[in-house]
C-alpha cells in the first residue's frame, strides 16, 4: 500500500509503502526510551532491532538508505 502523503523515492519518484516507513523507523529508532534522552534502564521498552538489510524502494528496487 502507497501512502499518499509519503516521501518520494529520488531515484523514480514513487512513494514510499507503509513497509518501507516502517523500515525506516527501525532506522532511525534512538537507543533508548524518550523519557530520558536514551539512556537504557530497567523498565525501558527495548528499541526496534536495527535492519539488517538496506531500505530499497519497492518500485524501482534501489537502495535508498545503507544498512548502518
Amino acid at each position: 500500500m502507497t501512502i499518499v502523503d509519503a516521501p518520494a523515492c529520488p531515484f523514480c519518484q514513487a512513494r514510499w509503502t507503509a513497509a518501507m516507513l516502517d523500515e525506516f523507523a527501525r532506522f532511525s529508532a534512538p537507543g533508548g526510551c524518550r523519557c530520558c534522552g536514551g539512556e537504557q534502564h530497567d523498565d525501558a521498552p527495548t528499541a526496534p532491532p536495527v535492519p539488517q538489510r538496506d531500505l530499497c524502494c519497492e518500485t524501482c528496487g534501489k537502495a535508498i538508505y545503507r544498512k548502518p
